[in-house]
């Protein structure tokens, strides 16, 4: 009997140990729990960005505090279980959805989770913010959703690229719309054909060698004037249709050159082909208003004996000026933007400035110079 009540007592006892085993260890998986929760709560509620988690069912799991905050909800309301299109719903109601149809975004989004496919995009809200969304499906099923609120980074991305635009406007077309101005003084017409007449006869009335000094009847070019407006206009050229080493547009060169990878197969070809149309534009005018266009510069009798060849003329001359552009871009690296700022605002432009007004002096004092220096036929 005794050893019964022993033995009672010890299995009583050790039942009870086990409880209390029991109990402490339970207590403590729920403090750790409890713990991590508390640090999963914070680590979600201290993102720069907004999260949900759905599941594979495309319910919300868990949402965090500055998903609600960024699109002015009511915590209460975005729970668990929810659908995409009851978040959207949300957000219309609280004006707070981006500029395009909401049907067409939940088409989209459930189409890229079905087919596994992660997404970026950037979208505009109804109250100007920029808000970047990247889905990204999860291996076991669902998907994570981030927002993040871009909207400084992209204006301060726009004005970067619109004053970029303007200052390769500057550099493109100021320089080259003074250097066009100096053969319009020495022709001193604005016509196209009257800019070529003035440079008939010898090869010395052609603009880019002006001006030229006589000791009586021998010409001797000092083309202080043709020739650096000349050089400026190739440049300027070079600037225009965006080729090395004023490629900032479109780096070809670089990882990723916009249309170089964007484009394939014959629209890509079609972007190559304007930015030579656009070089072999450049290179006929530049024929015309530097290096007398149609003119042989052996003289009029033989520019006369030759005439039905003349077209071949100013196209041959083209053709060498486009093979400068080529030429240019194999040998030439990049500027930088502060080192084409410089050269345009610190070189091109003064010294375009000086020839314009020594262009314009030259034709002024035309009449009083003409028996010494002149700049061309069409202002003696």
């Amino acid at each position: 009997m005794t050893s019964i009540f022993l033995l009672s007592m010890i299995l009583a006892g050790a039942i009870a140990a086990m409880c209390l085993i029991s109990g402490v260890s339970s207590r403590r998986s729920e403090e750790l729990l409890r713990r991590q929760n508390v640090l999963l709560d914070a680590a979600l509620n201290n993102m720069t960005q907004g999260l949900n988690m759905f599941d594979s069912a495309g319910r919300l799991v868990v949402s965090n505090e500055h998903y609600v905050a960024m699109y002015g909800l009511a915590a209460a309301d975005v729970k668990p279980g929810a659908s995409v299109r009851d978040l959207v719903e949300l957000r219309l109601a609280a004006g707070t959805f981006f500029k395009t149809d909401p049907e067409q975004y939940a088409h989209e989004l459930m189409t890229s989770i079905v087919e596994r496919k992660p997404t970026r995009v950037t979208r505009e809200l109804a109250d100007g913010r920029f808000i970047t969304v990247v889905n990204q499906p999860m291996p076991g099923g669902g998907w994570v959703v981030t927002h993040e609120d871009v909207s400084e980074r992209w204006r301060a991305e726009r004005e970067l690229e619109s004053t970029r635009h303007f200052l390769d406007t500057v550099v493109e077309n100021v320089p080259a719309a003074i250097v066009v101005v100096i053969p319009v003084l020495m022709a001193r017409t604005m016509s196209i054909q009257g800019i070529v007449q003035a440079q008939s006869g010898p090869a010395w009335n052609w603009f880019v060698f002006q001006p030229v000094l006589f000791i009586g009847p021998v010409p001797i070019p000092i083309p202080i004037i043709g020739a650096l407006a000349f050089t400026f206009y190739l440049i300027a050229g070079l600037a225009e249709v965006n080729r090395t080493p004023f490629d900032h547009v479109e780096a070809d060169s670089e990882l990723t050159g916009g249309f170089t990878t964007e484009y394939s197969g014959m629209q890509f070809s079609l972007f190559f082909l304007a930015e030579y149309a656009n070089a072999i534009a450049l290179g006929l005018l530049g024929s015309a208003l530097f290096l007398g266009g149609y003119h042989t510069g052996l003289g009029d009798a033989f520019d006369n004996l030759i005439w039905p060849l003349l077209p071949g003329v100013i196209i041959t001359k083209a053709a060498v000026l486009f093979l400068v552009f080529v030429w240019v871009r194999g040998t030439l690296p990049r500027f930088r933007y502060d080192q084409l700022m410089q050269f345009a605002w610190k070189r091109m432009l003064p010294i375009s400035l000086v020839l314009l007004s020594l262009s314009a002096l030259f034709a002024s004092l035309s009449s009083l110079l003409g028996p010494i220096i002149r700049l061309a036929p069409g202002v003696r």
